[in-house]
């Protein structure tokens, strides 16, 4: 998770076309990357935060001046990932109907004139279609659940809903010795929290006395308690608070378990599961995620997976 190379040098490597913003090289198509590095400039700031953390070993508290760009970090990490990308999607689907029905009372409490049906920004719309038949007196509302739908989602995400997380107070807890944190693919946690036998991961950015958890290395993570600054002097360097953060860590893990050396006890946490047939299907959706979508929307659109 974190490496001795430059951000700029990495982003290059792996990236041989793209658009470079504020020195990073983004693929043409990797809006969210776009979206975040021009708009809220987190990664930097997180980076020079990283940079203080580790220059000042004994710290446990971020100071007040960039709190709120921690927030906005975690936030993105926390709804960036396959997982979550799975989840917001998951329940827009379960809603939608629901919108298009408010979205056709609107219309015909609140007509529309002609100018404006049918039109879509690409970039920053509501990606849904509406277009009347006038003969049958009908409005449609249409729409495709799928790339615009998850990073409109998340621009009103890390634009408005993230405001909840501005005050909040991020502790910087240190592994006890011999106990390292790894990382995974879902990696930021909500908690709720009862007993160490007793929690779950469905807590969310504004829960009172849930807590949001961040790994940052194989020694630190980040760490805050929602409604209340509390002290952290019992979990810092506490050998039975960092087993149990490294339990969850791997517990809430997606795909992928990230870890400074192959340990025993991630199998027996997080048993592996070999199923060549579903690795096959996520590949196959992993690659063609952009190219599927793109086509559907443009189909929806203008009619043709071609024009454009």
């Amino acid at each position: 998770m974190i490496s001795s190379e430059k951000p700029e040098a990495l982003c290059r490597r792996n990236s041989a076309q793209g658009t470079r913003v504020q020195g990073f090289v983004i693929a043409e198509f990797d809006q969210l990357e776009i979206f975040l590095l021009q708009s809220c400039q987190i990664r930097i700031v997180y980076i020079q935060f990283l940079n203080r953390i580790f220059r000042t070993v004994k710290q446990r508290r971020t100071d007040c001046g960039i709190q709120r760009s921690i927030s906005r970090y975690i936030a993105a990490q926390h709804l960036r990932t396959p997982a979550q990308a799975n989840h917001i999607l998951s329940i827009i689907q379960e809603r939608m109907p629901q919108i298009l029905d408010m979205t056709n009372q609107m219309i015909n409490n609140n007509p529309i004139p002609k100018a404006q049906l049918n039109a879509s920004d690409e970039q920053d719309s509501f990606p849904v279609k509406v277009s009347i038949d006038r003969e049958n007196k009908t409005i449609y509302t249409e729409t495709v659940i799928g790339k615009s739908m998850y990073l409109y989602s998340l621009r009103h995400l890390l634009n408005t809903t993230v405001k909840v997380m501005y005050n909040y107070t991020w502790h910087v807890i240190n592994a006890a010795d011999g106990v390292t944190f790894p990382t995974t693919d879902d990696p930021v946690i909500c908690l709720n929290y009862r007993s160490a036998d007793d929690y779950d991961f469905h807590g969310g950015w504004g829960l009172p006395h849930g807590n949001i958890i961040f790994p940052i290395s194989p020694h630190k993570l980040l760490f805050t308690e929602i409604g209340t600054d509390c002290d952290t002097k019992k979990i810092d360097r506490s050998l039975e608070w960092s087993l149990f953060f490294r339990k969850i860590i791997i517990e809430h893990s997606f795909r992928f378990i990230y870890d400074i050396e192959p340990k025993s006890d991630v199998f027996t946490i997080n048993p592996r599961v070999v199923d060549k047939e579903l690795y096959k299907e996520e590949q196959r959706k992993l690659a063609s995620w952009h190219d599927e979508h793109i086509k559907a929307e443009r189909y929806l659109f203008n009619g043709s997976a071609d024009q454009l």
